[in-house]
């Protein structure tokens, strides 16, 4: 069975019927597995989803530069499993040209918040606007922000039938130095699929879901920023995160 076959069997979507499911106040559920597992998967759902189409295209790129301080104090604040923390980030969704400067807030209550403004371009320092939405959100001193790395992947998303509920499945992961020019700091996560339900509450009866506990894939807790920090600087504290990179390293025989 082939991904690109499966994929036409789901009813489209557009981005602005899409936008109805905006789910920025949400929680959020996360599974890594093998890339050969994803067409079977998702062929038992196709009924349940549309999928969202972008001039004609059913899975588009995403372009992501995510900011932390010298220190890498918001990476560390995950890694201590900190709660009420931060994620800073330009991204770009490439198929329809557009561009946002983001702020996440994960609270303690284990609900993602997301703010954010169009911008021009993802930009290598913050704008006057950019420091105002970071400021109003944090309450933290934006001049201590820097980029710190490239997160570009691949991605589908999928607007359920019946409930307020996203799923995005993100492939081809690739990382890469702010600084690095040429490319030579990229690390590639062959055959790793990251699947992320976004829900209003959390609802184990919605039909992903099901599948997954079906063929008794277990929930990972993986933030994409975090494992490209982990594969780009490799002296970085990172003692918590050392099972999730196991089982990341399994999922794809070692390679990147």
């Amino acid at each position: 069975m082939k991904l690109a076959d499966v994929i036409q069997k789901f009813a489209p979507i557009s981005l602005q019927e899409m936008d109805a499911v905006s789910l920025q106040d949400r929680t959020d559920t996360k599974f890594a597995f093998s890339a050969d597992s994803l067409p079977g998967l998702l062929d038992s759902i196709k009924d349940d989803y549309f999928l969202l189409e972008i001039v004609g295209k059913r899975s588009t790129d995403y372009q992501t530069l995510y900011y932390d301080t010298k220190n890498f104090e918001l990476y560390l604040n995950h890694h201590n499993s900190k709660m009420n923390r931060y994620k800073t980030r330009f991204r770009r969704y490439v198929e329809s040209n557009l561009n946002f400067f983001e702020v996440k807030f994960k609270s303690n209550k284990e609900r993602t918040i997301k703010e954010r403004h169009m911008t021009d371009e993802i930009s290598m320092s913050l704008s006057e606007a950019d420091k105002q939405l970071y400021m109003h959100i944090t309450k933290l001193d934006p001049a201590i922000l820097e980029p710190k790395v490239w997160v570009n992947y691949t991605r589908m998303t999928f607007v359920s039938k019946a409930k307020d509920e996203r799923l995005t499945i993100d492939t081809n992961l690739h990382f890469q130095d702010p600084k690095d020019i040429d490319g030579s700091s990229t690390k590639l996560l062959k055959n790793l699929v990251i699947a992320e339900v976004k829900q209003p509450r959390i609802s184990y009866k919605a039909p992903f879901m099901r599948i997954m506990r079906r063929t008794h894939m277990r929930t990972l807790s993986i933030s994409k920023y975090c494992v490209g920090i982990i594969m780009l600087y490799p002296g970085i504290k990172q003692n918590n995160f050392k099972p999730k990179m196991l089982t990341i390293k399994k999922l794809t025989h070692g390679t990147n």
